[in-house]
């Protein structure tokens, strides 16, 4: 199998510690993708990405192939760990709030999902000045945690901003019909 042995190669020389951090980077790329594309391997592959945009972390080869793990269940959640920092840093909003949303999926601590959805909505609102997908993840987040104040306190200054008070009373009214707490439903 020519990929194994070419695999193997790229494994000795990255063992020999390259001269520069950049050489480095690129032989642990250029490993990654036999691994992803030839080799099937692509839980290894993703530490590779990893450990590149660790070294290098403007690398876009690297990025795009951590994208490509996002919608892949084993590995998703792990590629949007990843992303989530790179596109802070470089200010990509959009594709903050694609990793976020599956950090969401990808986690079952409500603590957690609530935290995720609350940064949704503030990058949605503050970075991309998209009000109503703020509002929409905030509501997610107060579907998650009902009694959190904070979350509703944002709400209700969306509502209040953009005359949105129909809709935050419908957003109250549903999780009061749903809850178990008998003071929160009346």
């Amino acid at each position: 199998n020519r990929w194994a042995d070419l695999a193997s190669t790229l494994e000795q020389r990255i063992d020999l510690q390259p001269d520069s951090e950049e050489e480095l980077a690129a032989l642990k790329f250029r490993l990654g993708r036999v691994l992803d594309e030839h080799e099937n391997d692509k839980p290894r592959a993703l530490d590779l990405y990893r450990e590149v945009v660790t070294i290098v972390p403007e690398h876009d080869g690297a990025r795009v192939a951590l994208e490509a793990f996002l919608p892949v269940p084993t590995l998703g959640v792990a590629a949007a760990q990843i992303l989530e920092p790179l596109y802070e840093v470089r200010s990509d909003w959009e594709a903050l709030v694609r990793a976020l949303e599956v950090l969401v999926v990808g986690t079952e601590e409500p603590e957690r999902r609530l935290e995720i959805l609350s940064k949704i909505g503030e990058t949605c609102g503050a970075q991309i000045g998209d009000a109503r997908r703020a509002f929409e993840a905030f509501g997610r987040a107060l579907r998650e945690a009902p009694e959190h104040e904070e979350t509703l306190g944002r709400l209700e200054a969306l509502a209040t901003a953009r005359d949105w008070w129909d809709d935050l009373v419908k957003l109250v009214e549903e999780l009061a019909a749903a809850a178990d707490d008998a003071d929160l439903s009346r």
